[in-house]
């Protein structure tokens, strides 16, 4: 899973440093792979913000994939449970930042969870929204699955 520090908000304009993710997120946006909404077009097209958990999921995993030659269908955000973890663990920052960040865990029909925004208790919050949801407060990290071998 990326430890890659996620910023505070800044009116959809923040953006995370130094990210290696960057000129993917902006070809999918170019190509209309990452749909941008009236209320997302304050949003640079390099930002990990305004992504949907179906946009990460599907075309950002499979270009990730592509690049890192792994399978896309290991390629996704972190679960709730290995981002507290690791964030109790030895990346307290993640926080101790007023945005949140989507996670893999499905929750009801068509939802998932998202969280750690220090405005609603930090690595503790949780939530649940729509996976075809984009907002300017909720970013992700990846993570890569390396089954076990068979």
């Amino acid at each position: 899973m990326e430890t890659i520090k996620r910023p505070n908000y800044d009116g959809g304009k923040q953006l995370y440093e130094n990210d290696s993710l960057a000129s993917i997120l902006e070809d999918l946006r170019k190509g209309n792979q990452i749909v941008v909404p009236d209320w997302c077009k304050h949003i640079p097209a390099v930002s990990r913000f305004g992504v949907s958990p179906e946009e990460i999921s599907g075309p950002l995993a499979s270009r990730f994939a592509e690049i890192a030659k792994v399978d896309a269908a290991n390629v996704d955000t972190s679960t709730y449970m290995a981002f507290n973890y690791l964030g109790n663990i030895t990346h307290p920052e993640f926080g101790q930042v007023n945005t949140a960040e989507w996670f893999a865990d499905n929750f009801g029909l068509g939802g998932r969870l998202y969280g750690a925004s220090s405005a609603f208790g930090g690595l503790a919050s949780v939530r649940d929204g729509s996976s075809g949801l984009q907002f300017d407060r909720l970013g992700f990290r990846l993570r890569v699955a390396f089954p076990p071998k068979s």
